[in-house]
């Protein structure tokens, strides 16, 4: 015997029916195109402002938008306050010189003025109490100098602990001493070298280089103001003139 199942009935086919086709649309009848009206011609346009054939010609911008011609006199403040600026600064470096002239001059000529002893002794006259410097002139450092009084007491000389010079009028000097005059008269100077006794020329010496930078100084400084000033307020008077204003 045999192991296979039976076979599957045949099933009856059922006759295809023929497939039904939608039925037409009608057609509408569309009515005939009309044709467009004629187009207008668009009127001429005008270039903008700033560009060729434009009513302000070429690069005029309208009146009262930035970049419009501003009169130079329009403008607050006036230019010259440039000129009174720089002039301040010329004004002051030349006062400097001027100032550093006359006293170098000064300081010339109160060292002329000095009493003069050479190697040896000699007497000199002191006609106001107070203190006075010894300078050597023979370009020494140090010398032996003794002072006496118009009393003939000795007076005490201390060394000059700072450097303090001059050369004036082939005139060369240099402090190593200084000792206090108590009373006017003649005192006797006994030295070894040439030396030079007066006032100290250190106090001159400090105005006469000091000062003139201090009257330069102030005087650039205000000068650079006014033309800073004259140009930042000449810029807004510009922008508001250019806008109208």
């Amino acid at each position: 015997m045999s192991d296979a199942p039976p076979p599957y009935p045949q099933q009856p086919q059922q006759p295809q029916q023929p497939q039904q086709q939608p039925p037409p649309y009608p057609q509408q009848s569309y009515p005939p195109q009309q044709p467009y009206p004629p187009q207008q011609p668009y009127p001429p346009q005008q270039p903008p402002p700033g560009y060729p054939n434009s009513p302000g010609g070429y690069g005029a911008p309208p009146p009262g938008t930035p970049g419009t011609a501003v009169d130079n006199a329009d403008i607050r403040p006036k230019a010259r306050w440039f000129w009174i600026g720089g002039g301040i600064v010329v004004l002051g470096i030349l006062g400097a010189i001027l100032f550093g002239v006359l006293g170098f001059l000064g300081i010339a000529d109160k060292v002329d003025d000095f009493e003069r002893v050479s190697p040896g002794s000699d007497t000199i006259r002191i006609e106001s109490t107070g203190e006075y410097v010894i300078y050597a002139e023979d370009g020494s450092f140090f010398a032996s100098v003794q002072v006496v009084s118009p009393d003939g007491d000795p007076v005490d000389t201390q060394s000059y602990l700072t450097d303090l010079n001059y050369s004036f009028n082939g005139r060369s000097g240099q402090a190593i001493g200084t000792f206090e005059a108590d009373d006017t008269g003649r005192y006797t100077i006994t030295t070894d070298t040439d030396v030079a006794i007066g006032d100290s020329i250190a106090d001159d010496l400090i105005r006469t280089i000091l000062i003139p930078f201090v009257i330069a100084g102030l005087a650039f400084l205000i000068g650079l103001i006014v033309i800073i000033v004259t140009a930042v307020k000449r810029s807004g008077s510009k922008k508001r003139l250019a806008y109208g204003g």
